[in-house]
């Protein structure tokens, strides 16, 4: 099955930067990717919207910069499910990474929208940064956009939604609450320099690889190990064909590696 990484945190925190760094280092691994974020699908719906003069109830607001503030909360769980669904048309795939990037203000119930197929199997990336700084990062990025992730969160958003420090909830009981194996949350502090930022990611990374070449090892021995029972379960039953070769023991069983 594909790789899914949940890549949380304040908006202008790094999150899509970090998600660019991974499918970049999953292509020099031969490894494909797809990146889903909620921002894409909820600008889609806010320009619907806009230009639509039937749509009387208003879920957005129009900022300065192009932007938009929600004002029903609710279209929040909507666009989570939306993800959840396009998750789903990649669950299957072999050797892929599925990457999905969301700001909450509130980390504590909002995963829940995920089926426990997802979450399960799923790690979590979780990047800390202050909200001033933020805030700065987010006013830099559009003056110069660059992307359509390069997008713009008003300061009223920020003190209002995005006020709450999720970084001890993510470190001290987010894996309790959903009940994930601890060892698949991983916190980044993105306070420091960005060459600071891209090791920790690609440790990240590689940390991911690892556990992956882990995996398929341990399902190539697996299936070696059923092969070799069936084998002998046939020798019993019909006996040494004549001419046969003679035993050579069990087989060796050789760790698959990834390309790199």
């Amino acid at each position: 099955m594909a790789v899914t990484v949940f890549i949380l945190g304040r908006p202008g925190s790094g999150k899509s930067a970090a998600a660019h760094r991974i499918t970049k280092l999953a292509q020099r691994k031969d490894w494909a990717s797809t990146h889903i974020c909620d921002y894409v699908i909820l600008c889609k719906w806010f320009l619907s919207e806009k230009y639509n003069s039937l749509n009387k109830y208003r879920y957005f607001r129009s900022t300065e910069n192009n932007g938009f503030d929600v004002i029903d909360f609710s279209i929040l769980r909507k666009a989570l499910e939306e993800v959840e669904r396009r998750i789903q048309k990649h669950l299957s795939s072999k050797k892929k990474f599925i990457l999905i990037e969301f700001a909450r203000g509130d980390y504590s119930e909002v995963l829940r929208t995920f089926s426990n197929e997802v979450l399960h199997k799923a790690y979590f990336l979780f990047l800390d940064s202050d909200i001033d700084t933020c805030i700065q990062r987010v006013r830099a990025r559009t003056s110069h956009p660059t992307t359509v992730h390069d997008h713009y969160v008003s300061e009223k958003i920020f003190r209002s939604y995005y006020h709450k420090d999720n970084k001890s909830y993510i470190l001290s009981q987010f894996a309790k609450d959903y009940n994930l194996d601890n060892r698949r949350v991983k916190v980044i502090d993105n306070a420091g320099s960005w060459d600071d930022f891209m090791r920790q990611i690609k440790e990240f990374t590689d940390a991911l690889f690892f556990e992956q070449e882990l995996s398929i090892s341990r399902e190539s021995s697996n299936s070696l190990e059923v092969l070799s029972k069936q084998e002998s379960g046939k020798r019993r039953k019909t006996g040494p064909l004549s001419g046969a070769f003679p035993s050579l023991g069990a087989p060796t069983c050789c760790p698959n590696s990834i390309k790199s």
